[in-house]
């Protein structure tokens, strides 16, 4: 039962190898030349040169596949919102169209069940919550209006009888190898040197605890995901908290951020615990800072 995975070598897409090949579920990926694969078990991954704007790619990717997770996105390095670049119609043929195509030859490859990878962003910065898993989207960003399109295949397909979910993600933290890649960990070098650094808070989720809710959905009962969009985020995490659990894990001293707000339009996140995920909360955030600390040190 194999399942095919796009973004396997980003962030987001390891957290998601990794639970698969836990599962004992054999994983094929896309890769590109120019991929990172340090920290993926690359003996255990049927890999496949390609990417979304490849139709042979594709259809490489999903044939013979049982399951497929789209968690792939084209855009500028380092950026998500107002990722771009300067050509949004080019972008949006590769995340949208390309994204879209992707899933119309999985369905026509035989695959069963899809999971979409979509975005706290499709609710927009003005959202007041706490936001239901069926509140209505209003995206006021480019990035968020293409999660929102392909959240709108996903029923679209679902309503043809083809079980398409989409896991609506927020701020995603997580140790990752190599290890400089992961959320946080030039912030935990600045906050071990004592640096002052700015106050913000947002919403996140463990790296693991998307993965797991991936693998919920593609194991649930079909009639209860198909065509539906699932919260995914967990706590509120400040500057403020990070900087303080690394001073007192490291035992050294600096200023704290100031106490930052917390967001407005927070997810509640009903739906996927009915299907009993069970999220970190603060004890896998300082579980991560302490992995940070030590690989920073």
């Amino acid at each position: 039962m194999t399942v095919a995975v796009t973004g396997a070598t980003g962030y987001v897409g390891r957290f998601i190898v990794k639970k698969l090949i836990a599962e004992g579920m054999p994983v094929r990926a896309w890769r590109r030349p120019s991929s990172d694969l340090r920290g993926l078990p690359a003996d255990k991954i049927e890999w496949i040169d390609g990417d979304l704007a490849s139709p042979d790619a594709a259809a490489a990717l999903v044939e013979g596949a049982d399951m497929l997770v789209h968690a792939a996105l084209d855009h500028v390095a380092g950026r998500y919102r107002r990722g771009e670049g300067d050509d949004l119609a080019a972008n949006l043929r590769t995340n949208v169209g390309g994204g879209l195509a992707l899933l119309a030859t999985a369905r026509k490859a035989g695959v069963k069940r899809a999971v979409v990878l979509s975005s706290r962003a499709v609710f927009g910065a003005e959202a007041v919550g706490p936001l239901s898993d069926d509140a209505p989207v209003s995206p006021d960003t480019h990035y968020g209006a293409a999660k929102a399109a392909l959240e709108a295949f996903a029923r679209s397909f679902a309503r043809e009888g083809w079980p398409v979910a989409a896991l609506r993600a927020t701020g995603i933290y997580g140790v990752v190898a190599p290890v400089e890649k992961s959320k946080w960990f030039s912030l935990v070098q600045r906050a071990l040197k004592g640096e002052a650094i700015e106050a913000r808070a947002g919403t996140e989720v463990h790296g693991d605890d998307v993965a797991e809710a991936v693998w919920r959905l593609l194991t649930a009962e079909p009639e209860t995901v198909a065509g539906r969009a699932f919260n995914c985020s967990d706590i509120v995490i400040s500057t403020r908290d990070i900087v303080g659990a690394v001073q007192k894990i490291a035992d050294v001293s600096g200023p704290l951020p100031a106490a930052a707000p917390a967001p407005t339009g927070q997810m509640r996140c009903d739906a996927l615990k009915a299907l009993g995920v069970r999220f970190g909360g603060w004890q896998r955030f300082e579980a991560t800072i302490e992995e940070l600390v030590s690989a920073a040190r």
